[in-house]
């Protein structure tokens, strides 16, 4: 997210092999259909010994295997709302 200009920077894109060592995020609904927040902290290595870490958001993905637990809650609804201060869709 860039503040200054209250948009979404451009995504990066990474290829290649990569481990998920952390992953979290959450479903909420945004204007009306489910809309998906995914983090992730991922790790590949770049040469012999050498191990590189990348994380941020998730734009869109292709993975081979992905283990995920979601815990649901029957009694929250999790709504966003456009925030004028910041440009961003939080929660109500």
């Amino acid at each position: 997210w860039d503040p200054d200009r209250e948009a979404w920077r451009a995504p990066r894109r990474v290829e290649g092999p990569l481990t998920v060592v952390a992953m979290e995020g959450n479903v909420s609904i945004r204007n009306g259909p489910p809309w998906v927040q995914l983090h992730v902290m991922v790790a590949r290595q770049t040469g012999p010994g050498t191990i590189e870490t990348l994380g941020g958001t998730v734009a869109s993905a292709r993975v081979y295997a992905v283990e995920v637990a979601i815990d649901a809650y029957e009694d929250v609804r999790l709504e966003r709302d456009e925030e004028t201060a910041t440009g961003l869709s939080l929660w109500k």
